[in-house]
């Protein structure tokens, strides 16, 4: 609507998806519910929506994309499997649309980019071995350093091995980039 702020949460038709998806509605409606409280989103009212991507990353750019184009969507969160995923973002990307990928996976940051590149429409629940960093990062520091402030990189991991590695991987590209890690 011309007064609301819509958000879409993709799923997919794969029953062991289901979980994703019904946490991905619930957190939503909740935090929703606690914006729209205080006026919502530059004073549109939060609604939501779901669909399902289908079960390739094929039918998911279309079924997205069908979607974006039928109904203006200011934010889509992404609970579909990886494989399918791709096809998400791509029709996001399409209809410039920011999505959040909220499923651990192969990082999409660089779907539809040059390589180097990202998109700054996809964002990632976090970084993985997959993920573009140095492109990821600078993009971060060019939009979110200010002269007031240093930008910093803060790292989260899991004690899993490919999880220390990849955030050893993320501190090295960091720190080449002169980049204050924690």
């Amino acid at each position: 609507p011309k007064d609301g702020f819509r958000v879409l949460v993709v799923g997919d038709d794969d029953p062991e998806s289901e979980p994703y998806g019904l946490n991905a509605y619930k957190g939503t409606k909740a935090a929703a519910a606690k914006l729209n409280e205080k006026g919502g989103i530059l004073g549109k009212e939060i609604t939501l929506a779901t669909v399902s991507a289908g079960n390739s990353s094929e039918e998911a750019l279309k079924y997205i994309g069908d979607e974006l184009k039928k109904t203006p969507v200011q934010f889509i969160i992404d609970v579909s499997r990886e494989d399918i995923s791709e096809g998400v973002v791509r029709a996001a990307e399409n209809a410039k649309t920011p999505v959040f990928i909220a499923r651990d996976g192969n990082c999409r940051t660089g779907v539809g980019q040059a390589k180097g590149k990202v998109s700054p429409y996809a964002w990632e629940i976090g970084l993985t071995r997959e993920s573009e960093i140095e492109p990821f990062l600078t993009f971060l520091a060019e939009k979110r350093s200010k002269p007031e402030s240093e930008f910093q990189v803060l790292f989260l991991s899991g004690d899993y091995p490919p999880d220390l590695e990849t955030a050893n991987l993320a501190r090295k590209t960091s720190e080449s980039l002169a980049f204050k890690t924690n």
